[in-house]
């Protein structure tokens, strides 16, 4: 338990860890500021806006053309103004909050917390090694395994805390915005929101195990944020055009699938003479996934392990 709080107090005395968390931080709320900005009710000065856009619309001469040539047809007049006319709400299109998008902005969140998450888990062992501070480490605890174990529990710890409260304040301010603004909320929505919250928030205590496991392996801060770039810029892209059957396999499908609790996606397989292709389907679920998440995780972190303890940190 002391070699934790060490290991705790070196993670968050970090400058680089503490900059990436309050940018995690501001991105975050940023998704949630955004989403509420863009779905506030109208205010009084923009309905009266809206109400004189509306009148000058109507006063335009095609406008009189058009109500007395659905009067010559024989429609009742309420029915020619409300085809014809321009009304108010129809000059503004802002959208309420629909607590079934829970999905759209958690995912959003869940994806920039994870990224920064392995970052952090690269900087702290990254840090470490660039300093050489980990053959002092090993002078006042001998035992690697208790020195890699205290600084896997830290970032469990540390990332899963910061995660809990950046989602929490986020998700929470969304909550407040939709139970003040949006009709009652269905039931099962608050159920599967919260789940999928919690589930994001796993996943970034998880994914900076593999920022570390990486950095572990390849010994230097640099080299493992260039394996990680390229996988993500690169790497999915060119398997999804080389390979076809593609899908089923890639990590980010199992990570939407992760979040959300299930997921889906529609490709075209092979096309005949007269153009029509074939639909395939690939079906993602929440216990595949973590099972798929599960064991690359595993045997990225203990392939980590087995380097820490026979591999020299001078």
């Amino acid at each position: 338990m002391r070699l934790l709080k060490v290991e705790l107090l070196r993670l968050f005395s970090r400058r680089a860890v503490v900059v990436l968390m309050l940018l995690c931080a501001l991105g975050v709320g940023a998704i949630a500021a955004g989403t509420i900005y863009n779905a506030r009710p109208m205010s009084t000065a923009e309905l009266a806006t809206a109400e004189l856009r509306a009148d000058e619309f109507n006063r335009e001469p095609w406008v009189s053309r058009e109500l007395e040539r659905c009067a010559r047809r024989g429609d009742s007049q309420a029915l020619c103004e409300r085809q014809i006319l321009t009304q108010p709400e129809d000059l503004v299109s802002r959208r309420p909050l629909d607590p079934s998008d829970w999905k759209v902005w958690l995912l959003s969140m869940a994806a920039l917390v994870s990224a920064v998450g392995v970052l952090i888990g690269a900087t702290f062992i990254g840090a470490d090694y660039a300093s050489a501070s980990l053959t002092t480490q090993l002078l006042f605890q001998p035992s690697r395994l208790k020195v890699w174990g205290a600084k896997v529990g830290a970032l469990l710890v540390g990332v899963g805390a910061f995660a809990l409260i950046t989602l929490s304040a986020a998700n929470g301010a969304l909550w407040l915005a939709i139970k003040a603004w949006s009709p009652p909320i269905p039931p099962g929505i608050a159920g599967d929101w919260a789940a999928g919250a919690g589930r994001s928030l796993a996943f970034a205590a998880l994914a900076s195990l593999a920022g570390y496991a990486i950095v572990v392996l390849a010994r230097h801060t640099s080299a493992a944020l260039g394996l990680i770039a390229v996988y993500a810029l690169v790497v999915e892209t060119a398997v999804r055009a080389i390979w076809r059957g593609s899908e089923r396999w890639l990590p980010s499908n199992h990570f939407i699938a992760w979040v959300w609790g299930r997921w889906k996606t529609r490709t075209f397989g092979g096309c005949d003479f007269e153009g029509r292709c074939r639909e395939v389907v690939t079906k993602f679920d929440l216990a595949g996934a973590a099972l798929y998440l599960g064991l690359i995780g595993l045997a990225v972190v203990m392939l980590s392990l087995l380097v820490f303890r026979r591999r020299d940190v001078a």
